[in-house]
């Protein structure tokens, strides 16, 4: 398991009170970890904290799952190294 899925995880539960085994990467935010545009704008704010980054309001909206957005900071990361 990669250490960005178990940061995200980690976020994920204290966000929305769930057990971090129900946050799986196929989760979507909407449907299955019930995000409503205030969370999710609250949940790319915390992910710019923790791992350093920016997200643009165009790029947000194409993480539609805990996958995307694993996906996305590991590229961000990556830009950066």
């Amino acid at each position: 398991m990669s250490n960005i899925l178990v940061k995200i995880q980690t976020i994920l539960s204290k966000q929305f009170g769930l057990k971090i085994e129900q946050i799986q990467p196929q989760a979507e935010f909407k449907n299955e970890l019930g995000a409503d545009s205030r969370d999710f704008l609250e949940i790319i704010a915390i992910f710019e904290d923790n791992f350093n980054i920016n997200i643009n309001q165009q790029e947000a909206s194409s993480i539609i799952t805990v996958s995307d957005a694993i996906t996305y900071i590991e590229q961000k990361i990556n830009l950066k190294t």
